[in-house]
């Protein structure tokens, strides 16, 4: 498995967390899917620059 593949089950499975988490404690939803959603939001950014990085290193 690459380094893309766990990291995209990493963040599904974040993802997920925060959706169980939602139905079943309403009441830490909200500071946990703002949480949740910045750490995706971060890793995703990040792999988007190292993909063009290495657009770029091979062109």
């Amino acid at each position: 498995m690459n380094d893309l593949s766990c990291t995209m089950d990493m963040l599904a499975g974040l993802k997920d967390l925060r959706d169980r988490t939602a139905r079943k404690h309403p009441e830490v939803n909200e500071a946990l899917q703002e949480a949740i959603d910045d750490t995706c939001s971060k890793i995703e950014a990040a792999f988007a620059q190292q993909s063009k990085v290495r657009a770029r290193l091979r062109a």
